[in-house]
């Protein structure tokens, strides 16, 4: 794991105490300002809750709505670019501020589990 992503994984630990938990937003802030793929996003999901934290989504809001748009446009440009396409690439194409593009990811993520 970069140095980066450690730090991340650092900054969530740090929130997170015993019988606390940390909300889907906070998890998202904590990438602000990184280009991270979903594989990342992942590793750093799976080592926090291996350490014992909890990631939970708010009831109701934008979220699953958001998650059906950024998994539309992840898996279209995947087709167009051959590749994984980055949160950024994901912002710019779905017209989704790039916080929001990586909450979807995550709350995609802990859904997943």
């Amino acid at each position: 794991m970069s140095d980066d992503l450690e730090g991340v994984l650092r900054k969530l630990l740090r929130a997170h105490t015993e019988g606390t938990t940390v909300d889907l937003d906070s998890f998202a802030a904590a990438f602000d300002g990184m280009s991270v793929s979903n594989d990342e996003i992942d590793l750093v999901l799976t080592r926090f809750e291996a350490a014992g934290g909890v990631v939970v989504c708010p009831e109701g809001g934008l979220g699953t709505e958001r998650l059906k748009v950024v998994l539309g446009t992840a898996r279209e440009m995947s087709r167009e670019l051959g590749r994984t396409p980055s949160p950024a690439d994901i912002a710019t194409r779905s017209g989704l501020h790039v916080a929001f593009v990586r909450q979807a990811l995550a709350l995609g993520r802990a859904m997943g589990r």
